[in-house]
């Protein structure tokens, strides 16, 4: 016969506790997870009260104390079993529970009006930028974890949410910092009186200096990829791939379908355009005297918004042969760029044999025609951070970030050579 298993340390305890210093005719068990009180009196009568804590090591204490506070009103002060368990019950503080959404809708809800608020009310970002970033990144997510009853609950469940095709955002990704970042602000707006206080106090986000637990750390091996050299493209495969694109196809549809595509890769090399960059939502020809290309794309990212800038090209040459200006001015046909433009490139470079060289060789996408631009003006050219940030439409701190690889102490020394000789040459003058 096995032997008897005995209680906890905790259970003989409190066991021990009602035994010496009440009474044997107090006794406690364990009830589906709860405490169990049995009282024993004078007459053989029992009676049974379910306590209202859970049966577990940490409510020692609890237990004790509520026990003794019904036995000192029922011996001591003389009230009946009944009215002085209730007592006890009232005067203990309500245990701390999540607090659950008004409905199951609200987030919802108020991302709804938030999308109002950002577009409509005051116009800080446009629609179309609304329906790529915050619908189509954002929006499906939280959808996902709409039932949170906190906003540190929702943050911590929302990087847990994966894509279609199952992966999470890597921890300390862009991707991840500018989901966490984007739905902490709802919620900040959210519990605020520009909402009309929409959510409840329980979903206050984190400061923004407090949302790291929540964005996380890079993998070595996510700092391992990073910190491979930026993919560029050298100015003879530049050449080798617009010569491969069959702009005088015999199908008319594919000619004029690769015509414009021919332009738009011509515009990127050029000038460094961001893929989406390319179209006549942004592009004009400014000037009367002296004619140039303006861009008056504005990026907006939560630490400020890019400025328009006018467009250089580094190869003024090729502005020249390719007719970069007349043909802008002129409105000659661009691809489409209504949405996903970075796989619009891609879609239509798949089976083109140079690009798919390219790919297996350095593992090229869309993006490094602006790197190579970067790479160009910092070797070649030696430009400085502040200048070639300006032509490209980013800060410095971004630029630093994206391509302190191209920086060398050659390019150093070319921008404080020439620094020093336009300070000598600004004091000549002056004198």
């Amino acid at each position: 016969m096995p032997g008897k298993v005995s209680s906890p340390d905790w259970v003989q305890n409190i066991r021990g506790f009602l035994r010496d210093s009440i009474g044997p005719s107090w006794q406690i068990r364990e009830s589906k997870g709860k405490a169990r009180l049995g009282i024993r009196f004078e007459d053989g009568t029992r009676i049974y009260k379910n306590l209202p804590f859970r049966w577990e090591r940490a409510q020692q204490a609890n237990l004790r104390t509520f026990i003794e506070d019904v036995h000192r009103l029922h011996i001591e002060k003389k009230l009946p079993i009944d009215e002085a368990f209730e007592r006890v019950k009232q005067s203990q503080p309500k245990e701390a529970l999540p607090t659950q959404p008004r409905n199951p809708q609200l987030i919802l809800e108020a991302w709804n009006q938030y999308k109002t608020y950002k577009v409509f009310e005051t116009g800080a970002i446009k629609e179309s930028t609304w329906n790529k970033e915050y619908l189509g990144k954002y929006e499906w997510r939280l959808a996902h974890v709409a039932s949170c009853s906190s906003a540190k609950e929702l943050l911590r469940k929302i990087t847990q949410v994966k894509n279609s095709k199952g992966k999470l955002q890597p921890a300390g990704s862009v991707s991840r910092t500018r989901t966490v970042q984007a739905i902490a602000e709802f919620l900040r707006w959210g519990v605020s009186e520009k909402s009309n206080y929409l959510l409840p106090e329980e979903f206050t986000p984190p400061a923004i200096g407090a949302l790291g637990d929540y964005i996380g750390s890079k993998s070595a091996k996510q700092q391992q990829k990073e910190n491979e050299p930026i993919v560029t493209i050298s100015d003879e495969d530049l050449e080798r791939l617009l010569n491969s694109l069959p702009v005088n196809h015999p199908q008319s549809n594919h000619r004029e379908a690769t015509r414009k595509w021919d332009f738009c890769l011509r515009l990127c090399i050029a000038y460094g355009l961001r893929p989406h960059e390319c179209t006549y939502e942004y592009l004009s020809v400014k000037g009367r005297k002296k004619p140039y290309l303006y861009c008056s794309y504005s990026k907006k990212t939560g630490k400020g918004i890019s400025k328009p800038r006018r467009l250089w090209a580094l190869d003024p040459e090729r502005e020249v042969d390719w007719k970069l200006l007349q043909r802008i001015k002129s409105k000659e046909p661009l691809p489409s760029m209504t949405s996903g433009a970075g796989d619009r490139f891609r879609n239509f470079l798949k089976d083109n044999p140079v690009w798919e060289e390219l790919k297996k060789r350095e593992g090229v996408t869309p993006y490094c025609f602006r790197h190579s631009y970067s790479r160009k003006g910092h070797i070649d050219y030696k430009l400085s951070t502040p200048e070639l940030s300006q032509m490209m439409g980013h800060s410095p701190e971004v630029h630093e970030r994206a391509y302190s690889k191209f920086m060398t102490d050659e390019i150093m020394e070319s921008s404080i050579e020439r620094a020093i000789r336009f300070r000598d040459l600004t004091d000549k003058k002056q004198k």
